[in-house]
């Protein structure tokens, strides 16, 4: 990630006094690295492994979402979801990102980030000169897209910012982003009003917001599947 939240301080620099260690040159220089962000406060930590900032999180083991191999869990529940709609989940995909209408150079909000399936797909069309902003309230799963972008991009070529937040009370600044995407999740928030009107509050005048969840597929309406 070109824009992470700790960047290397070059022995030349004399910002910061060589002997304090890196502990807490982190420290130090995280207020002057946020101006250059759209987050409007600090987050409660960071997290060690990743340099994830971690705002507000869902409660460990409160749902499938934040147990141990969730992404794998929710990989599985993904394959049924749309073998039983009978829709090829790649064209499905990018076909509501189409509808951002996104270009080279967009700044980008993305919900319920999961665990990254959209990614790839976002960045192809905003590029190296875009940025991405992909939130999660579940830290496993965010973790989990962490960790599989870097595997399937070259993750330092682009400019991802992973976050965990709350999706109803979104740690942005009004009017940052060119487009806001949601695919899945929505029907878990505890008041989905509040999470729509702040992804209208955090995108621009003139932008483009884009959100789907899962439903039931018509066939299966009538059937006593869809009746239960």
């Amino acid at each position: 990630m070109k824009n992470n939240f700790f960047i290397k301080i070059e022995e030349s620099s004399n910002m910061i006094k060589k002997e304090v260690n890196w502990k807490i040159i982190n420290i130090k220089i995280y207020v002057f690295i946020m101006i250059e962000k759209l987050y409007n406060c600090k987050p409660n930590y960071i997290d060690k492994k990743t340099n994830i900032p971690i705002f507000k999180s869902q409660e460990i083991n409160i749902n499938e979402f934040s147990i141990d191999k969730a992404a794998e869990i929710h990989d599985n529940a993904l394959k049924w979801l749309f073998d039983t709609h009978n829709v090829k989940e790649e064209k499905l995909r990018r076909e509501m990102i189409d509808k951002l209408q996104l270009k080279k150079g967009d700044t980008v909000l993305m919900t319920a980030t999961g665990a990254g399936n959209d990614i790839k797909y976002i960045i192809e069309k905003i590029g190296s000169s875009g940025t991405l902003y992909a939130q999660d309230f579940a830290k496993e799963m965010l973790f989990a897209a962490y960790e599989r972008t870097k595997a399937e991009l070259n993750i330092d070529n682009y400019n991802i910012e992973f976050s965990v937040n709350d999706a109803t009370d979104l740690p942005f600044n009004d009017n940052s982003f060119d487009a806001t995407f949601h695919f899945g999740g929505i029907n878990l928030y505890n008041d989905v009003k509040k999470g729509i009107d702040e992804m209208h509050r955090v995108t621009k005048n003139g932008g483009k917001i884009v959100f789907g969840d899962e439903g039931l597929a018509y066939w299966l309406k009538k059937t006593e599947t869809g009746k239960a």
